[in-house]
């Protein structure tokens, strides 16, 4: 009796700590707003995931995530931002994790986006940013932080770069 009772209290337990919980710190995968769960390719990224370190609370750790800019707000010194942190995955990494989540892959990438949770983040003014040109195919071209901001159209995806807890590289993403 005991025995059975400790085992439903563990898979209790587990399924509770990683089955749609909200909170970045305990569920498996990280967060988002309006933008949808998708289906996507890209090309600008190699065929692997790009599961980062998980971030505490509300802060980027050091490192490159993956995620949608939903604000972008340019002062005299300071880019502020919203970024909903979101998890790509490519290749094989995509066919596993869409079956994870009983979707049907019909591409050779798939964005796990579960978690509403919108985080603040600081740009540096001086940040390498790239945008995407699409009036050439869809072919990532070199700007600023500031023209960037005035062209955004959120939920923008994109991949940033974090050091020291500031945003240093901006990679906008296309996904046909």
């Amino acid at each position: 009796m005991w025995r059975g009772l400790v085992l439903g209290l563990v898979a209790a337990v587990a399924l509770s700590a990683g089955c749609g919980s909200d909170d970045p710190e305990v569920a498996s995968t990280s967060s988002t707003t309006d933008a949808p769960t998708t289906t996507a390719s890209t090309t600008t990224l190699a065929p692997t995931s790009t599961t980062a370190v998980e971030p505490v609370g509300d802060v980027l750790p050091d490192g490159t995530h993956f995620g949608y800019l939903t604000e972008l707000n340019i002062n005299d010194t300071t880019a502020t931002g919203l970024f909903d942190l979101a998890q790509l995955f490519t290749g094989d990494d995509a066919v596993a994790a869409a079956a994870e989540d009983g979707v049907e892959l019909d591409t050779d990438y798939y964005i796990r986006n579960v978690n509403p949770k919108l985080r603040a983040i600081e740009v540096d003014p001086r940040a390498e940013v790239s945008d995407i040109d699409y009036d050439a195919c869809c072919e990532p071209q070199s700007t600023n932080i500031a023209d960037f901001a005035a062209g955004l159209e959120p939920p923008t995806p994109v991949k940033l770069t974090v050091e020291d807890g500031i945003v240093t590289v901006v990679e906008e993403l296309y996904f046909p």
